[in-house]
């Protein structure tokens, strides 16, 4: 595959996977008595393929709610769960079309409102516009525990960042020809902080200048076959780099709960990322552990109108 449309395709899947994981760590908990913080402005319309006209950086500023304005252009209802209560795609359990009908937001939040009170009012929105209802549940679940290897871990403090607020795109070079064709791209996340992405000979390197533990456990997440739960004990931000082959890296299906291989030779995604682990003093162990979900009772495919 030429070495430009993995990039493309790879940074294509990273926006789309950013903009499903930029949230702030809003667990489910129990379901609210109070009433919730409401969005001043909402519209949710069904939405319709084709360009929305706007650039990368305007869309990943959009939906990460800079000055309280959110344009969330194709969004499934599962990733609005996601943002709405902080937890992952298998922390969610409904009917399938959650996943694939796709919805165009654009809300205004009240003025003086915090980061905070953002995931409550998404919270809102899906019960007042989708008629959310829902319970919780922690069964016992096999995951990755990721832990300091027992050397301790060789990830350096983050750097600072000057800018915080800035999303998107900041530079982007390529250069090359054929299989030594590159490309580069370093970019501002909420979730993840700064980072550069760097496509080169078949592979993705990852360097991360100030990603939290918890948070880099949850995007190699992807990567692998069952979820991760950081156990590090690591606080604050870090330097943290990884690689995985580029193009065809995506989750690998479970392996038998009895497999002790951490993750199954056979997986190349998987091994990459353990190799990149290991450098840095960390390690996955296979634990099993309540791991919450979220279970839709009921949800509705028509908004109720604006």
């Amino acid at each position: 595959m030429n070495q430009g449309r993995i990039f493309g395709t790879q940074i294509w899947a990273l926006g789309a996977l950013i903009g499903a994981m930029t949230m702030w760590g809003q667990a489910p908990g129990q379901a609210p008595s109070a009433p919730l913080p409401s969005f001043e402005v909402a519209s949710v319309k069904p939405h319709v393929s084709g360009p929305s006209g706007r650039t990368s950086a305007e869309a990943a500023k959009g939906s990460a709610g800079i000055g309280g304005r959110f344009v969330l252009q194709g969004v499934s209802l599962a990733a609005l769960l996601m943002r709405a209560f902080g937890i992952q795609g298998d922390q969610i359990s409904g009917p399938d079309w959650i996943r694939t009908q796709t919805f165009d937001i654009f809300a205004n939040a009240p003025a003086g409102a915090t980061k905070e009170q953002y995931p409550l009012m998404f919270q809102s929105l899906l019960a007042e516009r989708f008629k959310l209802q829902y319970h919780l549940e922690t069964p016992p679940t096999q995951v990755y525990a990721l832990l300091a290897a027992p050397g301790g871990s060789k990830v350096q403090p983050g750097l600072a960042d000057s800018d915080a607020e800035n999303y998107g795109p900041i530079t982007t070079t390529q250069s090359g020809a054929g299989e030594t064709r590159s490309a580069s791209v370093r970019v501002r996340t909420q979730e993840l902080g700064i980072y550069r992405l760097t496509v080169a000979n078949g592979f993705s390197h990852y360097e991360y200048e100030n990603v939290t533990i918890e948070a880099f456990a949850n995007w190699i997440r992807y990567f692998l076959d069952r979820p991760v739960i950081d156990m590090t004990e690591l606080k604050g931000s870090y330097q943290v780099t990884f690689d995985v082959p580029a193009g065809h890296c995506v989750a690998a299906q479970p392996t038998r709960a009895d497999d002790q291989a951490v993750p199954a030779a056979t997986d190349p995604c998987g091994a990459s990322v353990m190799s990149s682990l290991k450098k840095q003093g960390l390690r996955l162990e296979k634990r099993r552990v309540p791991y919450e979900k979220l279970v839709v009772d009921h949800i509705e495919k028509t908004p109720t109108e604006n």
